[in-house]
């Protein structure tokens, strides 16, 4: 068991094909993103310290962390789930027929290999300057696309896990320009 982080750093896509296997039950696919949101939360306490700083409230460090922990808790569970079935339906445009719950599993398991590299990011946030930051940031962002495009690949039963790489980057792009653009 203490090896399984590294085995699943090794080969992600074999880890989540051991996840599925696995026949995880409803509950633990509903603690995973739980547990996502609550790392997440704890990476970003640096942020917020500083966020809390600008704030003209009564309180604003018990204010800004009231907030992000239950967005962390209580949306982003909510917004995982969409997003996987939005993920969902992305594989079904290019031929795949995984089942949801392959996806949600993908998703997650995913995230929770990334989340120590967010902890980290949270850490570097407290000390490095910001383009150090934002190297960070884009660093944990590449891993996590990169685990998640493997997860990808092994239930979709694509060849290569870069091509699922190369057009999550593309999506990824083009939700920024788009964002801009309305912006």
């Amino acid at each position: 068991m203490a090896g399984g982080p590294f085995k699943a750093y090794r080969d992600p896509g074999a880890s989540v094909r051991r996840q599925i296997a696995a026949e995880p039950g409803e509950g633990r696919l509903l603690a995973m993103p739980f547990v996502i949101g609550i790392a997440s939360f704890v990476g970003g306490i640096p942020e917020a310290l500083r966020a809390a700083a600008s704030l003209a409230e009564e309180d604003p460090v018990a204010a800004v962390l009231s907030a992000r922990l239950f967005g962390a808790v209580f949306v982003l569970p909510l917004v995982l789930y969409a997003l996987a079935g939005l993920v969902h339906l992305g594989l079904r445009v290019f031929g795949a027929r995984p089942k949801i719950r392959e996806t949600r599993i993908a998703l997650f398991w995913s995230l929770l290999l990334s989340t120590p590299l967010m902890l980290l990011a949270g850490l570097g946030s407290a000390v490095l300057p910001e383009i150090g930051q934002t190297a960070l940031s884009l660093i944990v962002f590449s891993a996590f696309l990169a685990i998640f495009s493997a997860a990808i690949a092994e239930i979709a039963g694509f060849q290569r896990a870069w091509r699922v790489f190369s057009v999550l980057i593309c999506g990824v792009c083009l939700c920024i320009a788009i964002f801009v653009t309305l912006s």
